[in-house]
């Protein structure tokens, strides 16, 4: 079972009319191969979670798994919205149900539990992981609504970060489409591995404002 998950917008890779061509294609060399395939178009207009970065990303998924904290929400329902439609597809849960019996795995910790045991099995470790040597937080420069992420500006400025080679590099966002932020609100934290990728980091942000506050 293959479940495909293609994000379109207008900073996304693909465009709605792009996706649902990639959607057939898709489906067509699933049944090529006597696989069940099922693809999944969503809102790509911004990033999902906080973290963008390997140990970033990270963190975000291990405050959505953890039952005790609480994580990001957009990327908590992506999850669970994903998760759903992969037990329908399986034949674990019946069509409508798969949502509540992903939440159920999700709030019980069995999913956690999943996780670390596959982490395990790969040779991995939670024990090492931190953030990068350098950080740098961005501030607001006036009050207002986030009007506009940039995704394709966003994954790029993490790249000038360092990411994806420097695991602990990338970036942290504190908002999202529609949110308010205060003037002196922090927007984004730039994390990398050296002073001079985080001054480029720096630069590029300043150059390109990814992040639009009307």
């Amino acid at each position: 079972y293959i479940l495909i998950d293609i994000p379109y917008g207008n900073s996304a890779k693909v465009s709605k009319k792009e996706a649902k061509v990639l959607q057939r294609k898709f489906v067509t060399i699933g049944k090529h191969f006597h696989m069940k395939v099922k693809c999944v178009l969503t809102d790509g207009k911004q990033p999902i979670g906080n973290g963008i970065g390997p140990v970033l990303e990270l963190m975000d998924i291990l405050r959505v798994l953890e039952p005790k904290t609480k994580g990001p929400e957009d990327l908590e329902n992506k999850a669970i919205f994903l998760s759903a439609k992969l037990l329908e597809l399986a034949g674990k849960a019946k069509k409508g149900e798969g949502e509540k019996l992903a939440r159920e795995t999700l709030y019980s910790g069995k999913a956690l539990a999943k996780f670390k045991e596959i982490i395990k099995a790969q040779g991995g470790s939670f024990k090492n992981i931190q953030f990068a040597k350098f950080k740098k937080d961005i501030f607001s420069t006036k009050s207002g609504e986030i009007k506009d992420i940039d995704n394709k500006l966003i994954n790029s400025l993490a790249r000038v970060a360092g990411c994806p080679v420097d695991k602990q590099s990338g970036l942290y966002l504190y908002k999202h489409l529609g949110e308010k932020i205060q003037k002196g609100g922090p927007i984004i934290t730039l994390y990398a591995e050296s002073k001079a990728r985080l001054i480029e980091a720096e630069k590029f942000y300043k150059k390109t404002r990814p992040i639009l506050i009307q």
